[in-house]
C-alpha cells in the first residue's frame, strides 16, 4: 500500500483501529540475510493495545556490542527468551488477523528480518511503510538522487510533540501508530499525496 490518492488515505482512516497493526523489531545489526538476528519484537493494534511484546533469543549471535550500544539489549536480557522460530506461529496468527500492517521502515528492514528468520507471513497482507511519506513531509530534498532523504522516527515524533524512548520496539510501535493517525488525519498528508504524483 502506498498513498497515491485521497481515496486510499480515506480507506485507511476508515479501517477499524482494531484491524490495523503496527510491528517493530530490535536486532543485532542491519543485515538480516547475513549474520544479524532479531532481539525484540512488538506488535500493537491501532488502539495501542499490545498484541505481542517479547525479547527474542538469537540462535547464532552470542554478542552484538555495536547494536547493544544503541538499544541497550544485552545477551543476558534475552538468554531465557523464545527464539524467533518458536514465536513464528504466534506472529503469523497475529498478522493474519489484520487488515493493514504498518511500520517505520518495515518493508526493507522488519519484514526482511522475519523472512530471514524463517517466519511465514500472510500472502495477502497489506503493508504501509510510513518512512516514505514521512520523508516527503519532513526529509530534505536531495538534488543528486532526485528524491527526499529518509528521516528517523525520532525526528518525526518531535513534529507531533510525541514523547517516547526510541530504540525499544514496544515504544516504537506506540509512537509509530500515533504518527500514522496524526499524519492521515492532517492536511500534511495531502502534501505527500501531491508530491508523490
Amino acid at each position: 500500500v502506498s498513498i497515491p490518492n485521497e481515496v486510499t488515505r480515506q480507506w485507511m482512516l476508515d479501517i477499524p483501529k482494531e484491524e490495523v497493526e503496527c510491528l517493530d523489531l530490535e536486532t543485532t545489526g542491519l543485515y538480516p540475510h547475513e549474520t544479524d538476528e532479531v532481539l525484540q519484537i512488538s506488535i500493537c493494534d491501532g488502539t495501542g493495545l499490545m498484541l505481542l511484546d517479547s525479547y527474542v533469543r538469537p540462535e547464532k549471535r552470542k554478542s552484538w556490542p555495536n547494536a547493544e550500544g544503541i538499544h541497550g539489549i544485552t545477551p543476558a536480557m534475552v538468554k531465557d527468551s523464545p527464539t524467533l522460530k518458536e514465536l513464528g506461529d504466534l506472529i503469523y496468527s497475529i498478522l493474519d488477523g489484520c487488515t493493514l500492517l504498518i511500520g517505520y521502515n518495515i518493508r526493507n528492514f522488519d519484514l526482511e528480518f522475519l523472512k530471514a528468520g524463517g517466519v511465514s507471513l500472510p500472502n495477502d497482507m497489506k503493508v504501509y511503510d510510513l518512512i516514505y511519506d514521512c520523508s516527503v513531509l519532513y526529509g530534505a530534498w536531495n538534488d543528486h538522487y532526485r528524491n527526499y532523504s529518509y528521516i528517523s522516527l525520532e525526528k518525526v515524533t518531535r513534529r507531533f510533540a510525541i514523547v517516547y524512548e526510541p530504540h525499544d520496539s514496544y515504544q516504537d510501535v506506540l509512537a509509530t501508530i500515533r504518527v500514522f493517525y496524526e499524519m492521515l488525519d492532517s492536511h500534511l498528508m495531502r502534501k505527500a499525496i501531491e508530491e508523490r504524483k
